[in-house]
């Protein structure tokens, strides 16, 4: 019967696929098995075979016959892009992050509105919110899967500390390759300049991000793939160490935010494994007890003793990790625990202040390198967002050793005398959040 319906049909207009799951496919059959199989071409190239059996309907699209080639999504679009702002000038620049719902309106025009922030990387932190409206003009290439884009984007920077904000906008050519009928992935790079009270900046932005959207066509889901039980897995994810005390306004301790790229392997529905590589900055505060003497040397008479605060800058860590990685059942939810298991790097300076009627002064020492163990055990939910492709959030703690009691002398730089700066440990444990996207590859899946 269903050969049947193939042949009858008009030989000029695609042929329409619906299978017993509700997935539709697009496209040239090529091949029939009687009985068995049907064999077909979508309008990409790829080439899907189905049983007769999965096949609840075989028909024309005769509309195919004066389709405009018109790739405008449906509904509205949910971006989420996460990046780099590197100063032109002055050195450092900001850890940035930006969500945004627009509408695609055609295979050319994007329009959206949306917000983030941005967390500065360069002496003290600055957070800031941007308020922000971005247009993309796309340009297809023939039938490729990658679709060049140049993106403008401008908006105001809005200071969390009550500071003079800044005028922005950013221009940045990438590109966009579809996951999925439903997700894009986009990269771009390019240049922001600012306008702020008294003068103006430039950034070097790059960003990484991904697009949800509806599927093109109504009712059309792609062709059927499968959920992959085994098979080379990549994750992107955006995490933090007590994030929400990244300023540390007179707060002892650390705290990092950055992100980390995860090579693995899908072992089964609910065992991975995989080898990472991280970046964050990190931010200390340290409680320091300020001992004045009134003689050069430190045998003299003790002439006060002051409590001050000792901040650590210029502080980037890299992190290299194993991950092993459980989810609880192959459902579209299902609840996962994780384990990371690795070695931190990093380097920091300090730079003590005291401040008083009289005196108002900063000292400084060489910065120290360091290397120390963590493991993170993490807790949380997986939703998979396509078959293949998981959105992922963990809530975990890290334990790390701590940054040992410092001593530092220095000269007191009014008249005669001497200090002995004593800061406290520092600890580099603290609660672990982090929210990421993950996908199962083709390679090395058998499917």
């Amino acid at each position: 019967m269903l050969c049947a319906m193939i042949c009858s049909s008009s030989a000029d207009a695609s042929d329409v696929l619906r299978l017993n799951n509700g997935s539709v496919i697009k496209g040239d059959v090529i091949e029939t098995t009687p009985g068995k199989t049907v064999k077909i071409r979508t309008k990409d190239g790829s080439v899907f075979v189905y049983n007769l059996d999965e096949v609840e309907q075989i028909s024309k699209d005769e509309s195919s016959l004066n389709e405009s080639n018109n790739t405008g999504h449906r509904g509205l679009d949910f971006d989420i892009d996460a990046g780099y702002n590197i100063n032109t000038k002055g050195g450092g620049g900001a850890v940035a992050a930006d969500v945004l719902v627009g509408k695609r309106f055609n295979k050319s025009i994007y329009w959206g509105l949306g917000a983030g922030v941005n967390i500065s990387t360069g002496g003290s932190t600055v957070v800031t919110i941007p308020v922000e409206t971005r247009l993309n003009v796309f340009f297809p290439i023939g039938d490729s899967k990658f679709t060049p884009f140049g993106s403008l984007t401008t908006g105001y920077n809005i200071n969390t500390k009550g500071g003079d904000g800044s005028y922005f906008v950013s221009l940045a050519p990438g590109f966009s390759y579809p996951l999925s009928s439903k997700v894009d992935f986009n990269f771009s790079a390019g240049y922001a300049h600012s306008f702020y009270k008294g003068g103006n900046g430039g950034a070097v932005v790059i960003k990484v991000g991904f697009s949800f959207h509806k599927p093109l066509v109504p009712g059309e889901k792609g062709p059927y793939i499968p959920t992959r039980d085994k098979g080379l897995q990549i994750t992107f994810e955006g995490e933090g160490v007590n994030p929400w005390n990244i300023d540390q306004d007179q707060k002892q301790g650390m705290a990092a935010v950055g992100g980390s790229l995860i090579l693995g392997y899908k072992m089964s529905p609910n065992i991975s494994f995989g080898i990472g590589y991280g970046a964050d900055w990190m931010s200390f505060a340290s409680r320091t007890t300020d001992t004045r003497y009134s003689g050069q040397d430190l045998e003299g008479e003790v002439k006060n003793v002051s409590e001050g605060w000792d901040y650590m800058t210029n502080n980037l860590m890299h992190r290299i990790f194993v991950r092993g990685q459980y989810r609880l059942n192959d459902k579209r939810f299902s609840p996962i625990a994780a384990l990371d298991l690795g070695l931190r790097l990093y380097r920091y300076d300090s730079e003590y202040m005291f401040e008083n009627s009289i005196e108002d002064y900063r000292s400084s020492y060489d910065g120290l390198s360091k290397a120390g163990f963590f493991v993170t055990p993490q807790v949380g939910f997986s939703w998979r967002t396509t078959n293949n492709s998981y959105l992922e959030m963990k809530l975990g703690y890290t334990i790390s050793g701590s940054l040992k009691e410092f001593r530092k002398t220095a000269n007191w730089p009014y008249g005669n005398g001497s200090e002995l700066f004593v800061g406290k440990k520092i600890s580099m444990a603290g609660l672990f959040i982090s929210i990421g996207w993950t996908r199962t590859l083709k390679w090395l899946s058998g499917q």
